[in-house]
């Protein structure tokens, strides 16, 4: 079931009978995902812990700065184990968000984000391949 964080088996038993849209993930919650394509966000995203210093700064004019995170998420990566920052553009189409860094390169992860969220040009969290990255400020619900 597209847009569903958990089982997909289990997603039309735990689905919201208010139909009402969230942005908050959690087991066995029904958040819809946006399609996306041509949208532009900005925040920092966080990957791990926050302390660890590796996010992805997105900007509304379709840039990035990414300290840490890519090197380790497209594998394989000469750069692995001692992760760089780097800069570039960013695209969304049909749930692939497409990198294209200075130096030429283009790589491409699969992209979620909150529908409910869209148009704020700030999400929550957003997923890359299965990466979950949750923006500087986001705090989980109890």
């Amino acid at each position: 079931m597209a847009g569903y964080l958990g089982l997909p088996e289990q997603a039309a038993r735990f689905a919201s009978p208010s139909r009402t849209s969230t942005s908050v993930p959690g087991a066995f919650v029904y958040v819809p995902m946006c399609l996306c394509t041509g949208t532009k966000f900005s925040g920092k995203y966080n990957w791990g812990l926050t302390g660890s210093g590796q996010y992805i700064q997105f900007f509304p004019d379709g840039t990035f700065i990414d300290h840490g995170v890519l090197d380790q998420m497209l594998v394989p990566n000469p750069y692995y184990e001692h992760p760089r920052t780097q800069r570039g553009t960013y695209a969304i189409q049909n749930q692939t968000m497409i990198f294209t860094f200075a130096d030429g390169r283009r790589r491409m992860r699969t992209f979620y984000a909150p529908k409910v969220q869209k148009n704020k040009q700030l999400f929550d969290f957003i997923g890359l391949g299965w990466h979950m990255l949750y923006e500087e400020h986001y705090q989980s619900q109890p």
